[in-house]
């Protein structure tokens, strides 16, 4: 179906969009990113909890769960640019929660054991 999008393949057949929809009042939903989102929203948080109740960190739970669903484990996200998206999102997210757990006062004391 052809939208008005220009699109690109590469040699592994990877397709990205190169323009927005001609027709900006027709919406466009990417259904294969929600539904990669929602896949990881849906594993991650078993894969946490489980972590957490044997004694690993949370962190380590949403880890399993994208190399799970990842291109060297199931392979449910086949688009590298989604792995790659994804990925990214990952990152700062894991970062939000990082600089949660820190306080101030404990970011002084490690600051003083490490200088």
């Amino acid at each position: 179906e052809d939208m008005g999008l220009s699109m690109l393949s590469d040699s592994q057949n990877n397709q990205y969009i190169l323009t927005k929809p001609r027709d900006s009042t027709m919406t466009h939903a990417d259904h294969h990113s929600i539904r990669d989102i929602v896949t990881i929203g849906m594993l991650s948080l078993p894969c946490g909890w489980l972590c957490t109740t044997i004694g690993l960190p949370t962190m380590f739970g949403y880890v399993i769960c994208g190399v799970l669903l990842g291109p060297s484990g199931l392979n449910s996200i086949k688009s590298i640019v989604q792995v790659e998206t994804l990925g990214e999102f990952g990152v700062f997210f894991a970062l939000i929660l990082v600089g949660l757990e820190f306080s101030p006062e404990r970011l002084r004391k490690a600051w003083k054991l490490s200088v």
